[in-house]
């Protein structure tokens, strides 16, 4: 089978996102492939595409294509390369679908699932979804597609699997550099520093190229030293008792003085670099380097917590309100008295309202993200006021690299 020609890519791509019916199709073709892909096999039976069709209120006559009726090159399998063409790019249109349509959590399972599973269509079979994500994908999701194909090339490979390793580094680098934007030539250049395979690192040195490389932020994690505030019986009793009060106060006094500790942590290839610093007058008084090897981390955590003020006094809030309501109302119905009846719902709206204006306000401080990095069974790095997504990408990163 010869391969598709850039005319071929161009019509199916614009195809998948001008059909009358492209949403359905798009949504069919893609748990279609991920499936597939799942069970490594491309065989599809009559039965499993006309229930899949039947999900998605598609019907055979609005499966026409260019190509020819997609619901029947699902159940026979395409013959041409510009069949095979077709359904990857529907596949990448109900890939970008999926994602707007996710919330922002799900997002990096989904895009991570989505790499896994054109890795091996790519390696295996004709079909070739990554050549749609640049004219099908949203930049945004491209932006995220490539921190999820960053990981599989740093991960460590020995072994039998050393082969296959390398091969879908190869593929995810050739992604990155056909990519145009500023984060793959980022990405690029990481792998070029991280990476202690020397083969994927001369790979990602040539894709650079010749031109200037690019600032390289590493994964690394800035903050305040100290402990994430959690919601505990010690923290009520706290605050009922104006300790937390106090402690507020010196926080105070302390940044008047311009006290503050700060820490950062840096993945480095084969260990976590730790460093913390202590200024008064903002003058740095105190600096600490440590080194961990990844061998001897036992956990590394990132935390979103609710602010424990916000979330008390809010629930509190609600329920004095409630309570106060319920029994104005009861009094109000038995007395037959407008004015209590007006109090009651006042009260339970001002409860409601200030438990919503608490948790909004809750949301916005970044106090509420921690990272905390244990080794030896010691806890030897606790941070607040850190990017979550920033956190959540280097423990991942460590995970995947000590396995």
């Amino acid at each position: 089978m010869s391969l598709p020609t850039i005319g071929a890519l161009d019509r199916a791509a614009t195809e998948a996102r001008q059909h009358p019916h492209g949403r359905q199709l798009a949504a069919l073709c893609f748990d279609m492939l991920s499936a597939q892909a799942e069970a490594r096999e491309l065989k599809a039976s009559r039965r499993m595409v006309r229930l899949r069709s039947g999900v998605h209120r598609l019907l055979r006559n609005q499966a026409d294509t260019a190509e020819g009726n997609l619901l029947a090159l699902l159940e026979r399998g395409p013959e041409r390369s510009a069949q095979w063409a077709t359904i990857a790019a529907f596949a990448v249109r109900g890939l970008e679908e999926k994602l707007v349509e996710a919330e922002a959590a799900e997002r990096r399972e989904i895009l991570e699932r989505f790499a896994r599973h054109a890795d091996w269509l790519e390696l295996s079979t004709p079909y070739a979804p990554y050549r749609f994500v640049k004219t099908l994908l949203a930049e945004e999701y491209q932006d995220q597609l490539i921190e999820a194909l960053e990981g599989v090339v740093l991960a460590p490979s020995d072994g039998p699997s050393l082969a296959a390793h390398r091969a879908r580094a190869a593929l995810r680098m050739h992604v990155l550099s056909s990519l145009d934007r500023p984060g793959s030539r980022v990405v690029l250049a990481r792998l070029a520093e991280s990476t202690q395979d020397s083969w994927i690192r001369a790979l990602a040195q040539h894709a650079l190229g010749t031109e200037p490389l690019p600032a390289v932020d590493g994964f690394e994690v800035k903050g305040v030293w100290g402990h994430v505030p959690r919601i505990s019986a010690l923290r009520i009793v706290q605050y009922l008792v104006g300790w937390a009060l106090l402690q507020a106060l010196a926080r105070g006094v302390a940044y008047g003085f311009g006290f503050e500790r700060t820490g950062r942590v840096r993945l480095e290839a084969n260990a976590l670099h730790v460093r913390r610093e202590t200024r008064l007058f903002g003058r740095l008084l105190r600096v600490s380097d440590a080194s961990y090897a990844l061998r001897d981390v036992g956990c590394a955590l990132r935390e979103v917590s609710m602010p424990a003020f916000q979330v008390l006094f809010g629930a509190l809030a609600l329920a004095t309100g409630v309570v106060l309501g319920v029994i104005w109302l009861s009094d109000a119905v038995a007395r037959g008295d407008r004015e209590l009846l007006m109090s009651a719902a006042l009260a339970l709206g001002a409860g409601a309202l200030l438990d919503l204006v608490l948790a909004g306000w809750g949301r916005l401080r970044r106090e509420r993200a921690g990272f905390e990095l244990l080794v030896d069974q010691r806890r030897v790095v606790a941070l607040r006021r850190v990017d979550p997504e920033r956190a959540q990408r280097l423990v991942e990163q460590i995970a995947r690299r000590r396995t």
